[in-house]
C-alpha cells in the first residue's frame, strides 16, 4: 500500500472516529496529562450550554472538587474514576469558569479514564459525562411513591398482611398488630398464623378452599383471637399472588375489625325486637284500656236502666246496687291508674312528706282486702302488725298507700287459695315492706320486666284476670320517687314475694301535728251548709245526700257568690267548696273568706284528685278535703267532724 493510500485510509479512519466522537449522545471531554481541557464534543457543548470550546477554555480537570487526593491517586495508577452527583450551573457561572445559558442543577454520571499510561504517567484523560437528571427524578419519584405506599400500608385503618402459603407473616401493618394485641409490627412479622389466632367459629379450611379454588376470598366474617384472649369479629378479604410460572408466592389479605359494628347491629336488632314487642304490648294495652273502661261503664249504664224496672223485687234491687258500686269502683281504679302513670312518666307527681304511723297504714290496707280475700278462701296474715310498736315514717303516706294497695291487689287477684303474708323489716333509716302470696307466680321470661309500663304477664284476649296492667309500673315509679327500691322474687306456680323499701324512719317517735280544730258555737242550733258548685248534677247529688239531715242547704254557682254569701250570712256553719268554678275558683274564694271568717269550716269537695291537690286546698285555708266521687256515708262522716248534722 502506497503512502498516499495509507494517508487516505488514516484520514478516513480519523473522519469516522471524529464523526462517532462528535455524534455521540454522551458528552466527552479530552484533557492533557496536566488536566487542561483540550477538546469536547457537541454533546458536551450542549450539556453545558455553550457554543464552542473557547467559552470554557482554561478549565482544569483537577480544579473539580470531585477529583480529590484519593481519586488523583487512582488516576495516577491508571484506574478509572467514576462519580455521580448534582451539578450546579449557577455555581459554575458565579465562578466564571465558563459562560453558560443554562441555570440550575442537573445530575450527571462522570467516568474519567486515564489514556496512554507509560512510566506511571497518564498521557491524558478521557471524561464521559451523561445527564441522568431525568433518571434521578424518576428514582426520587419512585422512592417517594414507595414511601407513601409504605406509610399508607403501615398506617391503614384496616389490618393488612402478607403471608407465605404456610402462614408465615412476611408483611403486616400496625392495625393488624393492634388487632391481635401486639405492641408493634415487629412482634408479628416472621410469626406463623396458627389455629390459636382464630376463634372457635373461624372456618380456616373453608377459607383456604375458597382461596385456592377462586383465587380470592371476599367479605368473609371470621373471628381473630388477641394476645389477651379476647375475640375480635372481623371481615376478611384475601387473594393469591403467583409468580409468572403460576407458582403461589404469597397470600395478600385485609382484615377489618367489625366487633363494634356487630355489637351495634345486635343492639339495634335487640332494640327493634323490643320496639316491636313494645308496640304489641301498647296495642294490647290500648285494647285493655278500652276493655277496662267500657266493661264497668257498660255495667253501670245497663244496671241503671234495669234498676228502674217497677216489677223488680227487693233482692234483685239490692244485687243491682252492689253491681253498680262494684263497677263504679272498678272504673274509678282504672282512671286513677291512668292518671298516676301519666304523672310518673311526665315527672309531675309530687311528694308531700309528713310523719305517719306505718303499722296503722299496713293494718288499714289489710282490713280493706279482708272481705275480698275471705270470699276466695284466702287468709291474710297480719298478726305480727302490732300497732303498739308505733313505727313512725316521715314520708308521703298517700303514695306509700298506693304502692302497698297495688301489691295487695295483685296478691289477692293472682291467688286462688292459700295465704298472703304481710311483713316489714327495719334497716337503719329504711323500712322494707313485703307482700308474700301463694298464688300463680311469674314466668322467668317476664320476671325481669314485670315492673315495665304496659306489661302484663298475660296480654292475651283470653287472660283470666282483669286490670290495667299498670299497677306494678306505678308502684315502681312511686318507690323510686320516694328514694327507695322495689323487687320481686317468684317461681311460676309457687307464689310471689314483692317488697319495697323507703327511707324516712323517725327516731324517736314523733307525734303528728293536730288538724285544724274548729270550735262549734253552742248557740248554733241548726246547721247551715253552703254548696259552692257549678255543675247542676253534682249540686243535685249533694242536696239529695244532705236531704236526710237537719241542715239548711244553700248553693251558689261560683266562688265570688260564695264570698258574698259568707259576708251576708253569719249563721253559715260550713262550706262545701268546689275548687274549679267560673268567675272565681274555690282556692281564691277560700283565701278571701279566710280574711274575714277565720272560724268558718271549709271542706274542699273536688274532682281534683292529683297528689298535691289536697295540700293546695289546705294551704289556701280549707279545713279538709274530699275527692269526687264519694259516698253519702263518707260525706256525712266528714261533716260530723266540723258541724252538727
Amino acid at each position: 500500500m502506497t503512502k498516499e493510500e495509507l494517508l487516505a485510509l488514516l484520514e478516513a479512519t480519523e473522519d469516522k472516529y471524529r464523526a462517532i466522537y462528535d455524534k455521540s449522545p454522551i458528552a466527552i471531554e479530552l484533557y492533557d496529562s496536566f488536566g487542561n481541557l483540550l477538546q469536547v464534543n457537541n454533546s458536551c457543548l450542549a450539556l453545558f450550554g455553550v457554543e464552542n470550546i473557547d467559552e470554557i477554555q482554561g478549565f482544569s480537570l483537577f480544579a473539580d472538587p470531585n477529583i480529590n487526593q484519593v481519586n488523583k491517586e487512582k488516576l495516577s495508577r491508571g484506574e478509572s474514576v467514576r462519580y455521580m452527583g448534582p451539578f450546579d450551573f449557577e455555581l459554575v457561572k458565579s465562578q466564571k469558569l465558563y459562560a453558560t445559558t443554562r441555570e440550575g442543577i442537573i445530575w450527571i454520571d462522570v467516568l474519567i479514564t486515564p489514556l496512554d499510561i507509560s512510566h506511571r504517567t497518564a498521557g491524558g484523560y478521557l471524561i464521559q459525562i451523561q445527564d441522568i437528571t431525568e433518571e434521578k427524578h424518576l428514582e426520587f419519584a419512585l422512592r417517594q411513591s414507595e414511601e407513601e405506599y409504605r406509610n399508607f400500608y403501615l398506617n391503614a385503618p384496616i389490618g393488612l398482611y402478607r403471608t407465605t402459603p404456610e402462614g408465615k407473616v412476611i408483611l403486616a401493618n400496625q392495625a393488624i398488630a393492634t388487632m391481635l394485641g401486639c405492641s408493634s409490627i415487629e412482634d408479628l412479622e416472621g410469626r406463623m398464623l396458627e389455629s390459636s389466632h382464630f376463634g372457635p367459629t373461624y372456618k380456616r379450611d373453608y377459607f383456604l378452599e375458597e382461596l385456592h379454588s377462586k383465587g380470592e376470598v371476599k367479605d368473609m366474617e371470621a373471628e381473630w383471637v388477641c394476645s389477651d384472649g379476647s375475640i375480635k369479629v372481623v371481615e376478611e378479604n384475601a387473594r393469591i399472588v403467583c409468580d409468572p410460572q403460576g407458582n403461589v408466592r404469597y397470600y395478600d389479605g385485609s382484615v377489618e375489625d367489625i366487633t363494634e359494628r356487630k355489637e351495634t347491629d345486635e343492639a339495634l336488632n335487640d332494640a327493634l325486637e323490643r320496639a316491636e314487642a313494645s308496640d304489641r304490648l301498647k296495642t294490647a294495652f290500648l285494647n285493655n284500656i278500652s276493655h277496662e273502661v267500657r266493661t264497668p261503664l257498660n255495667g253501670i249504664l245497663g244496671f241503671i236502666e234495669l234498676i228502674d224496672d217497677p216489677d223488680m223485687n227487693a233482692d234483685d234491687r239490692v244485687l243491682y246496687k252492689e253491681i253498680l258500686h262494684t263497677s263504679a269502683d272498678r272504673l274509678l281504679n282504672t282512671i286513677n291508674s291512668y292518671m298516676d302513670i301519666s304523672l310518673i312518666v311526665s315527672g309531675n307527681m309530687k311528694v308531700n312528706k309528713s310523719g305517719f304511723d306505718l303499722i296503722e297504714l299496713l293494718n288499714e290496707g289489710c282490713n280493706s282486702f279482708l272481705k275480698e280475700a275471705e270470699a276466695k278462701g284466702i287468709i291474710i296474715n297480719q298478726n305480727h302488725l302490732n300497732v303498739s310498736e308505733g313505727i313512725t315514717l316521715n314520708s308521703d303516706a298517700e303514695l306509700i298507700r298506693k304502692v302497698y294497695f297495688h301489691l295487695l291487689t295483685n296478691a289477692v287477684k293472682f291467688t286462688e287459695f292459700g295465704t298472703i303474708n304481710i311483713g316489714y323489716k327495719v334497716y337503719g333509716n329504711d323500712v322494707e315492706i313485703t307482700v308474700e302470696d301463694s298464688g300463680i307466680g311469674i314466668r322467668e321470661d317476664i320476671r325481669e320486666r314485670i315492673f315495665d309500663s304496659f306489661l302484663q304477664a298475660d296480654i292475651s284476649n283470653t287472660r283470666k284476670h282483669e286490670g290495667s296492667g299498670l299497677g306494678l309500673a306505678i308502684a315502681k315509679g312511686i318507690v323510686e320517687l320516694l328514694g327507695g327500691k322495689i323487687w320481686v322474687k317468684s317461681n311460676e306456680g309457687f307464689g310471689s314475694t314483692f317488697g319495697f323499701s323507703v327511707p324516712g324512719l323517725v327516731f324517736p317517735e314523733v307525734t303528728e301535728a293536730p288538724s285544724n280544730p274548729v270550735s262549734i258555737p253552742s248557740e248554733v242550733l241548726q246547721t247551715t251548709i253552703l254548696i259552692a258548685e257549678d255543675d247542676p248534677i253534682n249540686i243535685y247529688l249533694l242536696e239529695q245526700m244532705l236531704s236526710k239531715t237537719n241542715a239548711v242547704v244553700w248553693h251558689v254557682e261560683n266562688g265570688q257568690l260564695a264570698v258574698n254569701f259568707c259576708q251576708n250570712h253569719p249563721e253559715l256553719s260550713i262550706i262545701l267548696m268546689d275548687l274549679k268554678m267560673p268567675v272565681m275558683d274555690g282556692l281564691e274564694a277560700t283565701r278571701l273568706i279566710r280574711s274575714f271568717r277565720q272560724d268558718l269550716p271549709i271542706l274542699a269537695v273536688t274532682a281534683y284528685a292529683m297528689p298535691g291537690d289536697k295540700e293546695l286546698a289546705l294551704d289556701a285555708g280549707c279545713n279538709d278535703y274530699i275527692s269526687k266521687p264519694f259516698s253519702s256515708a263518707h260525706l256525712q262522716e266528714k261533716l260530723r267532724q266540723y258541724c252538727l248534722i
